[in-house]
């Protein structure tokens, strides 16, 4: 008799229930979108950070717990403040360059107008 495991959802394996793909005109449109989504929830955000490096981040927005001035949703309409879970400190994912976000088993794809997914032009 054998048992089979299930395989379990990772970061490079996730399992979703459906995609759905988000037209971003602004940054502060796709700031609210991602906050309407998450709504205090945790969640998985992937974006290129300015060395070009891609960066997968498990966050929450709106932690206040331990901050003497809670930060803003969006700083200078181009960065997202996110609590990162792993380091335990608030990091920016810089909205230009969001690929994608998790949450809720549903995958959220970034499309820009003047560029494909992946910042290519086409």
């Amino acid at each position: 008799m054998t048992i089979s495991a299930k395989k379990k959802p990772s970061i490079r394996n996730p399992i979703h229930s459906h995609q759905v793909v988000i037209q971003a005109t602004n940054n502060l449109d796709l700031a609210k979108r991602i906050q309407e989504e998450v709504s205090g929830k945790f969640f998985t955000i992937k974006f290129r950070k300015l060395n070009n490096d891609i960066r997968i981040l498990n966050g929450r927005l709106g932690v206040i717990k331990d901050v003497e001035t809670p930060n803003d949703l969006v700083s200078y309409n181009k960065f997202l403040t996110v609590f990162d879970l792993k380091k335990r400190n608030f990091r920016m994912a810089n909205l230009e360059t969001v690929m994608s976000f998790t949450c809720n088993k549903k995958l959220f794809l970034i499309n820009r107008s003047n560029n494909s997914l992946w910042g290519e032009t086409r």
